[in-house]
């Protein structure tokens, strides 16, 4: 960012409304509104609260609600709340933003609205904002986007668990990695955890090197796109599939981790459509693609 040469424009109230109403140049306007805002001129906050009931222009005002909370304190909550609904949602995510320069909790209640909002941008301010000033909220807001049964909700809270970053989340996610049989979602958990482990969080290293639930969700991928699958002949694995068709003692199991199909060599009855966990070896692969295994233990999980 340049910074203004001319410092006399900061010396008071009516030379910085004058400058910024003088100025047409858009980029210059935003230059003066940010360095108010650096310089700690909190003597001109009156002008930023009166210019922002004025502006028309969405940048201007991404520019101010930022800079309003940066100099503001718990007196302008109300006033940031207003920007909270508009449709640009630059101008939601700055304010967020703003709401968080505030630092006060106070602002946790109106902030862990905007964890429901449709931008993801809005969403990762709201999330980083409120795991300062209010984790429990946070917490419980994706608890309850994990309980609902669509899988976009799933997706968003992983997304707000990823933005977190912290063990907790980490934490949280292995609990769907258990939990959850969904592929799609599943392959959404594994990469996050990925993500975290290469952004530095040490759980997250550990489950990578160490987890045997997550060393069978990366088996599970190298399985299904490895070509060498004789490799895996002799490995030990826990996997979760649906009985799809059984004949002769063998079953064929549709995948719900990989999408594909593999089959057990088991001689007690299993249900067609029973969802069960398999605790067994891989013996060979049929047509190099269809893994077979003998189990030593099934689970009925459905």
């Amino acid at each position: 960012m340049n910074q203004i040469q001319d410092k006399k424009i900061f010396e008071s109230r009516d030379i910085f409304e004058k400058a910024l109403y003088n100025t047409p140049n858009i980029r210059k306007k935003i230059q003066l509104i940010q360095q108010a805002a650096i310089n700690k001129k909190v003597e001109l906050l009156p002008c930023l609260v009166k210019i922002i009931g004025q502006e028309r222009h969405n940048y201007i005002i991404a520019t101010l609600v930022k800079a309003i909370g940066y100099l503001g304190d718990e007196r302008i909550i109300p006033l940031l709340e207003n920007y909270l609904s508009f449709r640009d949602p630059r101008i939601r995510a700055n304010t967020v933003e703003g709401l968080e320069y505030v630092g006060s909790k106070k602002i946790v209640p109106v902030v862990v609205k905007c964890l429901n909002d449709p931008d993801n941008r809005v969403k990762a301010n709201a999330i980083k904002c409120l795991n300062k000033f209010g984790s429990v909220e946070v917490k419980k807001n994706i608890e309850e986007m994990l309980s609902d049964s669509r899988q976009e909700s799933t997706y968003s809270a992983i997304f707000a668990l990823k933005v977190m970053g912290n063990d907790y989340a980490v934490e949280r996610i292995m609990k769907i990695l258990r939990e959850n049989y969904n592929s799609n979602v599943r392959y959404r958990a594994k990469n996050t955890i990925l993500s975290l482990a290469e952004l530095g969080n040490e759980t997250a290293k550990k489950i990578v090197k160490e987890d045997p639930i997550f060393q069978d969700e990366l088996l599970f991928e190298n399985i299904r796109d490895l070509k060498e699958k004789e490799r895996f002949n002799g490995r030990n694995i826990q996997w979760v599939g649906e009985v799809n068709s059984k004949g002769n003692g063998v079953y064929l199991l549709k995948d719900v981790l990989c999408r594909n199909k593999f089959s057990i060599l088991y001689r007690k009855e299993l249900l067609p459509g029973e969802i069960i966990e398999v605790h067994g070896k891989i013996d060979f692969f049929i047509d190099n693609e269809m893994p077979v295994i003998i189990p030593n233990k099934i689970v009925h999980l459905l």
